[in-house]
């Protein structure tokens, strides 16, 4: 052997091995998808609400919320009212319920749900004795912890049938009174972005057309410069791209791009920018003082495997900084532009060695992989992902080179052990590529002969075992504190103690998609594909923020743009799988076997994870970090398989995927003329101390944009804060509102300066014109309650306090306020029901 690495095995001498393995793989899909489809179907701890004919799964028609809500059972009570000629015969009625219900028909008890009942089991009466002639009425009361209350019921009646649809009123925790909504129509998003700012794609691109224009004659430049290159260079640029000198040039310029993104973005983003990123400084914290690691149950962070938090706490130590500090999230983000640089280069040498004769394809993948906007934003937010998807990529770039030496070399088998183990400690979602990788190893022996067997079970066992030795003892842990490292903080199996809009999923929620194109922000709610193209071509989740307000301030108009234009990649992704798929059938390897294989894992897993916990914060892109490579793999065969077609394609594809990765690069350059950029750096300014800064920075955000509203609101709080009377503030606020457009949170902010001041009518005022802009926004509904309370309004008050629950139906504060409203109003009954809810609200979650 000599240590030298041989060409991949002739697939004819291992065509056998690998046919049997290509049919292990197609029964392990099969079966795989039989068992999600059998849960889905079957298994209550799966909230997934399956059709049936004659009704549909109803729910109240609360607008997206983006917060996470307490695993506490509120009521929804649903009604519906009709008719009859005649009293009839027989009347059966059907019924399902997400997750417990009580059914009464014309008042009267009929049925509950048994504890040892399944919720999706459907359960079936006969109400034709409690039916009249005339008026009826059914009425469902449906429980939930983990989600919202949804009903599915159908009575036959002789010639006519009744189902639950638009036509059932409902009322969710005393709420008002609404149509019922079908739970598979995805909420509305109008709470998250209240004044409707962020452009649609199309409109973006047309907004920013002479700057997608000017990308694309850059970008048509570039390719005209280096066909120029190649065809001037001649033989010595295909001695250059073929010993791999072009494709090192290409890495350092991509490494030396990001530097300067980062180098650029650094000043402008705020310590909070990225996902839960408070609580990744807070298991950084908990490391720097008490020199040990927390229980995987202590914290909201602390379930996830501690290498990136180790070597975050080290590097903070060394560098003498603390947490939290000014400097502490700048310095995370320098870890994950290392980490992030690191991965470009294993992307680099994956590419290599997966395209050994292919310069072109290299090419296209580093191109891919560089401009992806996943990794252009995440590498910048304090997180553990971006370390994650290196090891991983380190794991599949050293199976292949396991795979491709002959015999088995227990050295490399050595590297492989330690970058599995170090990937599974960065975090758990590494579990995908060190099992395609182990199932790899051993088909690889499969046949062998009985020495070459033995060496490469010796191997995978040596890889097996330095595995478990750097990271069991972690899983050992956290699975003793019954924390299941799949799904961390919120564990089905050991009772969920919070949950996010939806709460289920239904059958559309995997056979939609196209939200993305119309308001791809938070598009996640709308189903699982927008949620994973939103957030892989683009920030579709803010970064982990609740409204487009605090996210971070990305060129949102570019980004938007940059969904219609990721066509091309996102179409050459699909291509290539579909290229890559048919090669492997008419020629197995074991290389292809691994690409692929990681890449239906992946996906797989996602779509597990998706359907076991339906939140809208898990559908994220990022969530299977070793799937870069099989992505960029993919797209380097689709872009090079339609080159291949024509001449003129070539050049086209060339130019338009130059203009997405430009147009990818540029929405997330802060620009010193944003002003949500200035702004945040104005927010960052009076985190460090710089009042004075953050004063100008400020106000010449709100001069280039008055209807940034996170510009004025920050200045109003530190206007607030330097003790600025009532009268300043409102006059504040008037003058923002001569300057730019009305906005609905300017609005609430003149009510609730009113209330302060006491201006009761100048109160109601402002949340009534709030309102009318936007009824989703509950602080309007609060203002408007409190101050009709204060005037002695009851009824004005509970109908104002009901509109707030139909928005966020978990406030406490609400229900404590009708217990009190109803009570004075003669109401006892329904003043308990509300006095109920608060004390479940206020309490500790169960």
């Amino acid at each position: 052997m000599n240590g030298k690495i041989r060409i991949p095995d002739a697939p004819v001498a291992r065509s056998r091995a690998t046919a049997i393995a290509a049919l292990v793989a197609i029964a392990a899909l099969t079966l795989a998808l039989t068992w999600m489809g059998w849960r889905a179907l079957q298994d209550p701890k799966v909230p997934f609400l399956s059709a049936r004919p004659g009704a549909d799964w109803i729910v109240y028609p609360s607008p997206g919320n983006p917060a996470i809500h307490p695993a506490v059972e509120l009521d929804a009570l649903f009604r519906r009212s009709f008719t009859l000629a005649s009293r009839p015969r027989s009347a059966e009625l059907q019924l399902r319920a997400f997750r417990r219900f009580q059914l009464t028909v014309n008042g009267q008890p009929v049925l509950r749900s048994a504890d040892d009942a399944s919720w999706k089991s459907v359960r079936r009466v006969d109400v034709a004795s409690l039916l009249r002639v005339g008026d009826n009425r059914i009425e469902v009361l449906v429980s939930n912890r983990t989600g919202p209350p949804a009903l599915w019921l159908r009575l036959a009646l002789p010639g006519q049938a009744i189902g639950s649809d638009e036509r059932w009123a409902v009322s969710w925790a005393g709420a008002t009174w609404a149509s019922a909504a079908r739970a598979d129509v995805p909420a509305s998003q109008r709470r998250f972005d209240p004044d409707g700012r962020a452009r649609s794609p199309v409109d973006a691109l047309l907004a920013r057309r002479w700057t997608v224009a000017l990308l694309a004659l850059l970008s048509g430049a570039m390719v005209a410069l280096g066909s120029w290159w190649i065809r001037s260079r001649g033989k010595q640029a295909g001695q250059a791209l073929a010993s791999g000198w072009a494709l090192r040039i290409a890495l350092m310029v991509a490494a030396a791009a990001w530097a300067a993104l980062f180098i650029n973005n650094d000043r402008w983003l705020s310590a909070a920018s990225g996902f839960d990123a408070n609580d990744h400084l807070s298991y950084i914290r908990y490391l720097l003082e008490h020199h040990s690691l927390p229980s995987a149950d202590q914290g909201w962070q602390t379930h996830q495997p501690p290498l990136y938090y180790v070597i975050a706490a080290l590097v903070m130590a060394a560098a003498g900084l603390t947490v939290p500090g000014p400097d502490a999230a700048s310095m995370l983000r320098w870890l994950g532009l290392a980490f992030g640089v690191a991965n470009l280069v294993l992307v680099g040498a994956f590419l290599r060695l997966a395209f050994p004769d292919h310069p072109r394809r290299q090419f296209l993948g580093l191109i891919v992989a560089t401009f992806l906007p996943v990794q252009l934003y995440l590498y910048q937010l304090p997180t553990n992902e971006i370390l994650a998807a290196t090891l991983s990529s380190a794991v599949l770039l050293v199976a292949l080179h396991v795979i491709r030496t002959d015999p088995p070399s227990l050295r490399l088998h050595g590297w492989l052990g330690l970058c599995m183990g170090l990937a599974l400690m960065a975090k758990f979602s590494a579990l995908l590529v060190v099992s395609v990788t182990l199932v790899m190893l051993a088909v690889r022996v499969v046949g062998r002969p009985r020495q070459v067997l033995l060496r490469g079970l010796a191997g995978l066992g040596l890889a097996a075992g330095i595995t478990l030795l750097i990271c069991g003892w972690h899983y050992g842990q956290a699975w003793l504190r019954v924390v299941a490292p799949l799904f961390g903080n919120l564990d089905p199996d050991t009772g969920a103690r919070w949950w996010q809009d939806p709460g289920y999923r239904t059958a559309h929620d995997y056979l939609r998609f196209g939200r993305t194109f119309s308001a791809p922000l938070f598009s996640g709610f709308a189903g699982v594909w927008d949620g994973l193209y939103s957030t892989l071509w683009g920030d579709g989740l803010c970064s982990g923020q609740t409204t487009i307000w605090t996210a971070p301030p990305w060129c949102s108009d570019l980004m938007s743009a940059g969904y219609l234009l990721a066509l091309i990649p996102g179409l050459a992704i699909l291509a290539g799988g579909v290229v890559f798929l048919l090669r492997w059938i008419r020629q197995p390897s074991l290389r292809d076997t691994a690409i692929l294989g990681l890449a239906f894992a992946t996906f797989m897993a996602v779509v597990f994870i998706t359907l076991q916990v339906p939140y809208y914060g898990m559908v994220k892109s990022f969530y299977g970090p070793g799937a870069l490579l099989p992505l960029c793999s993919f797209a380097a065969v689709g872009l090079d398989f339609a080159m291949t077609r024509a001449r003129w394609s070539a050049t086209l594809l060339l130019v338009l995927l130059g203009t997405w990765a430009l147009a990818s690069y540029g929405a997330m350059w802060l620009g010193a003329g944003s002003p949500r950029a200035l702004a945040f750096r104005g927010e960052t300014a009076f985190s460090r101390g710089a009042g004075r800064e953050g004063v100008a920075l400020l106000n010449e955000a709100i001069a280039r944009d008055p209807a940034d509203w996170s510009a004025s609101i920050n200045l109003a709080q530190f206007m607030n804060r330097q003790g600025a009377t009532l009268p300043q503030l409102k006059a504040f606020f008037d003058a923002r509102g001569r300057a730019g457009p009305d906005l609905v949170e300017r609005r609430v902010a003149l009510g609730q300066i009113a209330a302060a001041s006491g201006d009761l009518d100048g109160t109601i005022v402002e949340a009534g014109r709030a309102i009318a802009l936007n009824p989703d926004m509950p602080e309007a509904h609060v203002i408007e309650a409190m101050a009709r309370e204060r005037r002695g309004e009851a009824q004005g008050a509970i109908v104002a306090w009901r509109e707030a629950l139909r928005i966020d139906p978990f406030a406490p504060a609400a229900h404590e306020a009708l217990d009190r409203l109803l009570a004075r109003a003669g109401a006892p009954d329904s003043a308990a029901v509300h006095r109920a809810f608060a004390a479940r609200l206020n309490g500790p979650p169960r």
